[in-house]
């Protein structure tokens, strides 16, 4: 026995620098007991980073799609609840750390991939806002809004040159996907343990998640819910096995019950869209229908104040919506071309809010609830055109995947989205949201995958995927 022991000691000799690892995780394991006992929560938090730390920043360096880009994706539903002091968010701070890592990786492995055509109008939109601050009613405002596009903007540069294969792709779809269910499970249930609402007349009662004294917006957490419901069609109608069809249409009836619950008429006609979409595009509109009578059923049983606010939608002008673009209209019409300034909207809108007829006031210092009303207003004409030509470049991203390419069915789900959100823009001002810069960047990475995808289907898969 002896003998063999020193057998096996010569084959796998002992190494030191395994040896102190050890101890040291045993001496971290060791202190982190201790703190956890005292139950300081600077001491565990401190622990958990020093733990966590230099596993992260290995990944970081080395995956920086699954982590830190990974968790901002996770995160982002939850944006308007994690707040990090003047920085701003916690996902704002995620995702320059994204940007940088990301870009990183790029120099490193001396790998870009080329740039898509929506970077021309987004830099010359972008410079153009920049610009407006010259001229800008409050310059302090126009400055304030440059700092969120630049981080942005970064971003979605960052991503559009990584190189991003198929798998890595369709994780960051069921990211997407789990935390939109997360998200709308969690609303759905705080919507019905909280009490106050027992007290509210039905038209009042809508889904609002709240933290302390930061809440969501109704309308922003129904429209944030959009894309995860287009990824939830789409693995729905993709999937070969009985169960993951089943699965994928009850997390589209979370994501549907979530959105009626808070009351967005935007988000609701959202929804909509990603479903007409997939019905137009899609190669499995028969058992599309199965989905769409789930999600209808699930509807049906939901007493929202969803139903009331559709019926209430022109008596009210859509919530003063149209009397705050009659005001918009008089100011757009006294500098047309060069606008107001970037994040000048509240103010114009006070120097013209008495001088407009309006049948539904919505007081003083309003919002613009549309993206392409906001920046006629502040950036006038040239810069709703660049803006227009940014979008549609977008839309176009994936022209030449077509519904013989077996990533069709990803291209349909990421323009579902963004039609759902481009509609839902007309009366909401969402285009500085990163749920909807999500979008634009999975349809730059769902370029790049079918760029760089080395499987060609022969003449027989083709004529397969055209019978499907």
């Amino acid at each position: 026995m002896l003998r063999s022991f020193e057998m096996i000691s010569a084959l796998q000799p002992v190494d030191s620098k395994r040896v102190l690892a050890a101890a040291a995780i045993v001496a971290l394991l060791a202190a982190s007991a201790m703190m956890i006992r005292g139950g300081s929560p600077f001491l565990i938090g401190a622990l958990i980073a020093l733990l966590l730390g230099p596993a992260a920043l290995y990944v970081a360096a080395t995956r920086p799609l699954i982590f830190p880009y990974g968790l901002y994706v996770l995160l982002i539903p939850f944006d308007n609840l994690l707040g990090a002091g003047h920085f701003g968010t916690l996902t704002k701070f995620i995702g320059a750390v994204s940007a940088l890592f990301l870009l990183g990786w790029c120099i490193r492995h001396r790998s870009f991939v080329r740039l898509p055509p929506t970077v021309l109008p987004l830099f010359l939109f972008l410079l153009w806002s920049a610009a407006s601050t010259l001229w800008a009613l409050d310059q302090g405002e126009a400055l304030a809004m440059l700092p969120t596009f630049a981080g942005l903007t970064l971003l979605y540069l960052a991503l559009a040159v990584t190189p991003i294969t198929e798998p890595q792709f369709r994780v960051l779809l069921y990211a997407v996907l789990a935390a939109g269910v997360v998200s709308a499970g969690y609303g759905a249930i705080a919507f019905y343990r909280d009490p106050s609402l027992s007290s509210q007349s039905l038209v009042n009662r809508r889904l609002v998640l709240q933290v302390a004294d930061t809440i969501i917006d109704p309308n922003h957490f129904a429209d944030a819910l959009l894309f995860p419901s287009a990824i939830a069609i789409m693995f729905g109608l993709h999937a070969r096995a009985f169960w993951v069809k089943i699965a994928c249409a009850g997390a589209l009836c979370i994501i549907g019950v979530a959105v009626v619950l808070s009351g967005s008429r935007g988000g609701f006609l959202g929804l909509a869209v990603v479903v007409a979409y997939f019905l137009v595009r899609s190669r499995q509109r028969v058992q599309l229908m199965w989905f769409c009578a789930a999600l209808v059923a699930a509807l049906a049983t939901i007493q929202s104040s969803m139903w009331m606010r559709l019926g209430t939608v022109f008596a009210t002008g859509g919530s003063g919506r149209a009397s705050i673009w009659s005001v918009a209209w008089e100011a757009f019409k006294h500098r047309p071309f060069v606008g107001y300034g970037l994040g000048n909207f509240a103010d114009t809108f006070d120097m013209y809010y008495i001088q407009t007829y309006q049948s539904y006031s919505n007081g003083w210092t309003s919002p613009p609830h549309s993206v392409p009303i906001r920046y006629a207003v502040e950036t006038g004409i040239v810069g709703l055109l660049l803006l227009s030509w940014f979008l549609w470049e977008q839309f176009r991203l994936l022209r030449h995947v077509d519904r013989y390419n077996r990533l069709f069915d990803y291209r349909v789900a990421c323009e579902a989205a963004l039609a759902g959100l481009l509609v839902t823009s007309m009366t909401l001002d969402l285009f500085h949201y990163k749920y909807m810069w999500l979008v634009f960047a999975m349809l730059v990475q769902l370029r790049i995958v079918a760029m760089r995808s080395t499987i060609a289907e022969t003449p027989r898969e083709r004529l397969q995927l055209a019978r499907t």
